[in-house]
């Protein structure tokens, strides 16, 4: 089971970008050139991610019998994190728009 978090910063095991393993998008779009993709590119993938999480979040739930607390706590804290976007270029500054629309819808 996912831990809870405190706060918003997070990391991971292994280094995102360089030596940095915080828990950010922008680590990751820094990181697109190491896998052959643009930045729109890379921009495009997470949009979809997001724009997925939202459109199957309850789906998803309900399969894996979640409870509501547990539902609430993760969207937001475990996904979609707003320590996720800290630090976006602004050509993605619109993906913690779609974010927080997506919290809205199922938070």
């Amino acid at each position: 089971m996912t831990q809870s978090r405190v706060g918003d910063e997070a990391t991971q095991s292994m280094s995102i970008y360089g030596q940095d393993k915080f828990s950010r998008i922008e680590l990751c779009l820094k990181a697109c050139n190491q896998f052959m993709l643009s930045l729109q590119d890379a921009i495009s993938i997470v949009e979809y991610q997001i724009k997925v999480i939202a459109d199957r979040w309850n789906e998803v739930c309900s399969e894996a019998n979640v409870n509501a607390v547990d539902k609430e706590l993760f969207m937001g804290r475990q996904l979609l994190n707003p320590y996720a976007f800290y630090g976006l270029p602004d050509e993605a500054s619109h993906l913690q728009q779609i974010a927080g629309a997506c919290l809205n819808r199922n938070g």
